[in-house]
């Protein structure tokens, strides 16, 4: 026990510890001033009034006193200039440390633009309620025709066409295009002797829509012509019904197209019949529509009807002929 007290008590003991002592007091206090330095403890700066500057110059006198800045401007009031300084945080004449960041809220030039909502097909009282709700106006009401009437076809811009997620100022005024009822009843458009995109652009244009299609001998579809379509022209119908057409490649001269145009005639010509033994019978009403492509078929039949009258006669006389 006396050994253990000697050796706590030694010279050399003491003479560690002290110098222990004397390091960690060295350390704690070199690191307190370098706090203090790097946290520029004892540097105080006063906020400066930006109150009555607009947010430019309050930007600029926060920074040449040392401060940075954070501004703030998502929302416009229209009580306030634009670029206004409308709240600072730290007040104004607060104490903060050099680099204190400074929070800024100011007023923005303007409204923000208001993201245009998709309001196609939408009835028309629903898209004047939700521009109304984004602070937009209804200007010009247009009103087109359309297979859903009532409903919204387009919104416009000054006179450019909108598309959901456009942007416009707040306030503006948006046209409306409103679907009104298509026609009933009315004369078919004749598409035969067009291509494909052709038949398309002209009937979407008188308000069809294409309907079945089918290529027949048709190896450059591009090229490839209309030579049937129903229902046929001439004949009444409603827009918006869709149009079946037939395309070929061959002249419609050619007797695989005058044969199968003979055959489509058997189903869709309300002027032709067929009879019982299968047999095409021309009604009277048949020269009311004869487009030029069903020319051929029709006067084959037509030939056919007048062999088989000239034949019944024929028959007539010979009997006539033998009974005398």
């Amino acid at each position: 026990m006396k050994n253990f007290f000697k050796s706590i008590f030694s010279v050399k003991f003491l003479l560690n510890a002290v110098i222990i002592i004397v390091l960690f007091a060295g350390l704690i206090f070199g690191l307190s001033l370098f706090l203090e330095k790097y946290t520029k403890h004892d540097e105080k700066i006063i906020v400066p009034d930006i109150s009555k500057l607009n947010i430019f110059d309050a930007v600029a006198k926060l920074e040449e006193a040392g401060l940075k800045c954070e501004v703030d401007s998502f929302k416009y009031s229209p009580d306030f200039k634009p670029f206004q300084v409308l709240d600072v945080y730290p007040k104004v004449g607060s104490e903060v440390k050099t680099g204190r960041r400074i929070f800024i809220r100011a007023n923005p030039k303007t409204w923000r633009p208001v993201v245009v909502p998709n309001l196609k097909d939408r009835s028309h009282s629903l898209a004047n309620s939700l521009l109304n709700n984004l602070g937009l106006q209804v200007g010009d009401t247009i009103f087109v025709k359309y297979k859903y009437p009532g409903v919204v076809v387009n919104m416009m811009y000054k006179n450019k066409i909108l598309k959901a997620g456009d942007e416009v100022p707040r306030f503006s005024k948006i046209d409306l295009e409103i679907g009104k009822p298509l026609d009933k009843n009315i004369t078919m458009p004749n598409v035969l002797g067009m291509t494909f995109t052709q038949a398309k652009k002209f009937l979407k244009q008188n308000y069809y829509e294409i309907g079945i299609t089918q290529f027949l001998f048709a190896k450059d579809s591009a090229n490839a012509r209309v030579y049937y379509q129903s229902p046929l022209p001439g004949d009444l119908s409603d827009q918006g019904m869709p149009v079946d057409i037939w395309l070929t490649s061959k002249s419609v001269d050619d007797d695989v197209i005058v044969k199968d145009i003979g055959r489509l005639d058997g189903i869709y010509n309300k002027t032709i019949k067929i009879d019982s033994a299968g047999r095409l019978n021309v009604d009277v009403e048949l020269d009311k529509y004869v487009p030029r492509t069903e020319a051929k078929p029709r006067n084959n039949a037509t030939q056919t009807a007048n062999t088989k009258k000239s034949t019944t006669t024929t028959k007539k006389t010979t009997t006539s002929t033998t009974t005398k």
